[in-house]
């Protein structure tokens, strides 16, 4: 990936906005990302809302352009590239699930944005091969409902056999962990609860040395 600072810092939404709340959560995350941007310190911010309606998540991600405008975060929707397209996103972040890669990257042209989850060294390898710009490789650390971590070993074998491909790690990531991700050769960081946190995320900055 070229012409993104590392190491990547990739905010994900917390997923619990709804469309009987849409105005309160549009706002809280408007104001999540807008703190973001004043810190310099996010390059992405998937919005992964799951519980909204395709209208309310278009809404959303047109509000998150707005915010992003003039700084150096991009936008990215989780699974959706007709509503990132629509909405002017940079891109869209493609589950297991989701449209394979090589079919979006076909779709939508080479300056849109394709990350690609990943929870295996053969998962990263597909997502590079079918042209994806990164993975989002998970779970590293021990994460709430995500079964047995990873770990910062596995981490450095992937990163290594990938060397010229970003893999970016999730899953567990805050400021007492981010640094170790980072030595283990992640090109990145992301998450969800520590990343929407100014001060949590201000210190994951500071451990990575960006």
């Amino acid at each position: 990936m070229t012409g993104f600072r590392r190491p990547i810092i990739y905010l994900i939404t917390e997923g619990r906005a709804t469309d009987g709340e849409f105005a309160v959560s549009r706002a809280a995350i408007c104001n999540s990302v807008k703190r973001a941007a004043r810190l310099g310190a996010v390059d992405f911010v998937q919005v992964r809302e799951s519980h909204l309606s395709a209208q309310n998540v278009l809404q959303l991600t047109t509000d998150l352009v707005a915010v992003a405008r003039g700084t150096d975060i991009g936008i990215l929707v989780n699974d959706r590239p007709d509503i990132a397209y629509a909405a002017g996103a940079s891109g869209v972040h493609l589950k297991s699930t989701s449209i394979p890669v090589d079919s979006i990257r076909s779709a939508f042209g080479e300056s849109f944005v394709i990350g690609a989850s990943a929870h295996s060294l053969e998962d990263a390898s597909t997502a590079a091969k079918c042209g994806a710009d990164f993975a989002v490789l998970a779970p590293i650390f021990e994460t709430p409902g995500k079964g047995e971590p990873l770990g910062p070993d596995y981490l450095r074998s992937v990163c290594e056999v990938l060397a010229h491909f970003p893999v970016i790690a999730l899953g567990g990531i805050d400021q007492t962990n981010a640094g170790t991700a980072i030595a283990a050769g992640a090109a990145g960081v992301a998450g969800i609860k520590a990343f929407n946190d100014p001060v949590n995320l201000s210190q994951i900055v500071e451990k990575v040395n960006r």
